[in-house]
């Protein structure tokens, strides 16, 4: 077995220090204990050597139960412990501190100076002794996709663990956990293999101008040992998002942005953030680190299905062969609302679309679209109809919106849309929800709606498609979260339009009655006049 084929990556003992018992142990103390290895990868090979094993000593025949207990040097590790330059070191004859954990070599009481301090240290000695001298090892465990493996019926003692893949980086180091009557079962963190990251956002559908937010977590790996490591992260967006430069990172609940190198696109379509994970160690091993940033949806978005950014991962203490991640992708659409004019009873048919409909388009709350500088953004308008209004929509309302669209010459608040020769309109970037259309002109020789019509956008939006494929997994394939072309057909039908209530038309028939009464009094008169003479 050779140096290079070891994974340089430091594994936290979650085992509580080694400890030499003096209170008594229970009558049937446990011999065996296990060790469960968390976050392995699929194919590598972890390697536990059993370094020292447990003894417990019974030293009052009067009671029941063993009172104390000792580690002893396994025959296999002795030439390690009496070795200089490997590990004589760390056995000492004497204790003045009175902290460290006593250890029997052949019968002789010796003190086992492995410390926090020098845990790594003792850690790195020890594999290369036992790569140098090829020591078998107590049991061999290969990753499985489960990630979490579990070893059972492993005898109680100090073991060191080193994983193996020749095929990820090399290096020289390994971890160390401690078994024993007071904590027979261990956790071990290995991040060995490939580190995860998981992402989420605030939006499934968007109007453009609207702020999608997205939140990216990893875990703080253990790099003691390493004189550098990298750890990258990349976010790459699609035509349809705008990046909003605000990363912020933080490592549980501390914010640590300013020490990050932060590097964004020219287009604002992407950045990399890479965090000192080396400068954020002991405690904080195994912490999420939390990347957050926001994107503003375009107006490109509503002319494909889904605007998508992946995110990944770049890490290793090799700056020159980095490992990277596979892209977990997050998508988010904007879809449409496209007026169908057409007159007669076939809505498809070519020769009864209707050019010349000029529609405005209000939300659920009843404010009205307007589109500008590629941002939508929502108006309420006084003397309008209401959101889901199915009374007459009277002629003021129709010549108040008719102001606020700027269609008399005064400025534009919001938004007309007039159909074209295949009689349609389009209302562009729009979320899912409820919309009404209201007509403010007919075309000519034809009949104005009176009435709004609503119009419901739903785009695609499954957690799992039909092949059972669940999202942010990443696949070309994949057809989650996609925008829709929402057709309203909106029938027109010809006729003298008659007016509304409170609108131009009463103001002409009380003109007209003004005018027909003049001219009745003015023959009136002249009658009279005709008769005296």
């Amino acid at each position: 077995m050779k140096k290079t084929r070891v994974i340089f990556s430091l594994i936290v003992a979650v085992a509580v220090a080694l400890v030499t018992a003096t209170s008594a142990f229970a009558e049937t103390p446990p011999t065996k204990g296990s060790i469960t290895l968390k976050e392995t990868e699929t194919g590598t090979t972890y390697n536990l050597y059993r370094i020292l094993g447990v003894e417990l000593m019974d030293t009052d025949v009067n009671s029941a139960g063993f009172e104390s207990m000792t580690y002893t040097i396994t025959d296999k590790w002795k030439p390690f412990f009496t070795t200089e330059g490997a590990g004589a070191q760390f056995l000492v004859s004497t204790d003045p501190s009175r902290t460290l954990n006593q250890v029997s070599l052949d019968g002789t009481p010796r003190y086992l100076n492995i410390t926090e301090a020098n845990r790594v240290e003792f850690a790195n000695a020890a594999m290369k002794w036992a790569l140098d001298a090829n020591t078998v090892p107590e049991r061999i465990i290969t990753g499985t996709p489960e990630r979490d493996l579990t070893l059972a019926d492993v005898e109680l003692g100090y073991y060191l663990m080193v994983p193996l893949d020749a095929s990820i980086r090399t290096g020289n180091y390994a971890t160390v956990a401690a078994l024993d009557v007071m904590n027979p079962d261990v956790t071990l963190y290995t991040k060995a293999g490939q580190p995860t990251l998981e992402k989420r956002d605030d939006t499934v559908s968007a109007t453009i101008g609207d702020t999608v937010r997205y939140t990216v977590t990893g875990k703080v790996p253990d790099t003691s040992g390493y004189s550098s490591y990298t750890y990258r992260i990349t976010d790459q967006m699609t035509e349809g998002l705008k990046l909003n430069r605000d990363v912020a990172v933080k490592i549980g609940t501390a914010t640590i942005t300013a020490e990050c190198t932060i590097d964004y696109d020219n287009n604002d379509r992407g950045f990399t953030v890479t965090v000192p994970v080396t400068n954020h160690q002991g405690d904080n091993v195994g912490k999420d680190i939390v990347v957050t940033y926001s994107a503003v949806v375009t107006e490109a978005a509503a002319a494909q299905a889904q605007a998508t950014n992946g995110v990944s991962l770049s890490y290793g203490h090799d700056s020159s062969s980095l490992k990277t991640t596979t892209p977990i992708v997050e998508e988010v659409y904007s879809s449409n609302i496209v007026v169908n004019k057409y007159a007669g009873t076939d809505p498809a048919a070519a020769s009864a679309k209707l050019a010349g409909a000029t529609f405005v388009l209000m939300n659920s709350e009843g404010k009205f679209y307007s589109l500008q500088n590629g941002q939508v953004t929502w108006h309420e308008v006084a003397d309008a109809p209401g959101a889901a209004e199915t009374d007459m929509v009277s002629d003021s309302e129709i010549a108040s919106l008719a102001t606020a669209a700027g269609l008399n010459g005064n400025g534009t608040r919001i938004t007309a849309k007039t159909t074209n020769n295949e009689g349609a309109a389009t209302f562009v970037g729009l979320k899912d929800g409820d919309y009404y259309l209201v007509e403010i002109v007919a075309p000519a020789g034809y009949n104005r709606l009176h009435t709004t019509q609503k119009v419901s956008v739903a785009g695609t939006n499954a957690d799992t498609d039909a092949s059972g494929k669940t999202e942010n997994v990443a696949d070309a394939s994949d057809t989650f979260d996609e925008h829709v072309d929402a057709v309203a057909n909106v029938q027109n039908n010809k006729g003298n339009e008659l007016p509304t209530t409170g609108g131009l038309g009463t103001t002409l028939f009380v003109a007209i009655g003004a005018v027909m009464v003049v001219v009745a009094a003015t023959g009136l008169i002249a009658n009279r006049r005709a008769r005296v003479a």
